[in-house]
């Protein structure tokens, strides 16, 4: 399995990047800058392992199944969880859920499409199509005066 690290990072127009290629056969290269608070977590992790996330025991994840046990053991811990005591989010959810913030803050579907490593609109146009429309509206008059 793929990993991310150091290596992965780059710079962009003087900013910090992540540059990836997803394992999925259809999917593109990703490059996103890093926000302000993952970038404060890399500083603090600079060049002490080869991989961002790592098992318990220091090891990089040997599937995306394993990281996605891990990642629904944090959301328990964090208390995001169903009436049952189970994790209600997962990679795939969060994933979701940054794809919906793009398009509600007017991000079109390449930029989506491009931010997540799909290589076809149709499936950018899912959340393009379920965004804020009236305040996309509203910013889209203002555009024209």
């Amino acid at each position: 399995m793929p990993v991310l690290g150091p290596h992965n990072l780059t710079e962009m127009d003087g900013e910090l990047a992540i540059q990836w290629q997803q394992s999925k056969a259809v999917s593109r290269e990703v490059t996103v800058l890093v926000a302000e608070m993952p970038r404060m977590e890399l500083d603090i992790h600079n060049g002490v392992r080869d991989t961002f996330l790592v098992t318990e025991r220091g090891n990089p994840f040997a599937s995306s199944g394993s990281l996605d046990n891990r990642i629904r053991k944090w959301v328990e811990q964090a208390g995001i969880t169903d009436a049952q005591g189970k994790a209600n989010r997962s990679q795939h959810v969060v994933r979701r859920g940054v794809a919906q913030l793009l398009a509600n803050e007017g991000a079109s579907e390449y930029e989506i499409m491009t931010t997540l490593g799909h290589s076809d609109p149709r499936t950018a146009r899912i959340y393009t199509d379920k965004a804020d429309r009236a305040g996309m509206g509203v910013s889209a008059s203002r555009k024209r005066t």
